[in-house]
């Protein structure tokens, strides 16, 4: 696991299975919040997030050992809400199940350079987000 720190900015832990995906998310995040962690799978998710209790998760949805929605089912067993940024190429409905009562970032990964700062943003304060290629 990779972490970064900058004080004073929102926490954030990053799930993405590729390797080059990952750095590009770190990097661009890094601009904005502190990153505290990047890890490549969802056990690893889960296992860095209940250590280092971030304020926002951005994770990939498909990764091995367990992806990223079921690592969210987890985590909100074991955690208070922390809000969850999906990146990935999936339609929204199977990212974001009805009924879901905080709000959810979602974000194409096309979209990423231009929409994960905002969608982080977002879901910080309160707002869900579904990026450019999901409203089409």
């Amino acid at each position: 696991m990779n972490s970064i720190s900058v004080q004073g900015r929102p926490r954030v832990l990053v799930a993405e299975h590729d390797d080059t995906m990952r750095c590009s998310i770190v990097e661009l995040l890094c601009k904005d919040f502190q990153v505290v962690g990047a890890v490549c799978d969802g056990e690893e998710l889960v296992q860095s997030a209940i250590c280092l209790v971030p304020d926002v998760i951005v994770t990939d949805v498909f990764m091995p050992r367990m992806d990223g929605l079921a690592a969210r089912t987890k985590l909100l067993t074991k955690l208070q809400v922390i809000p969850f940024v999906f990146i990935s190429t999936l339609v929204k409905e199977v990212v974001q199940p009805p009924g879901n009562d905080f709000p959810v970032g979602l974000v194409h990964k096309r979209d990423i350079s231009a929409h994960l700062s905002n969608a982080v943003a977002a879901v910080l304060s309160g707002r869900s987000y579904v990026s450019g290629h999901y409203r089409e």
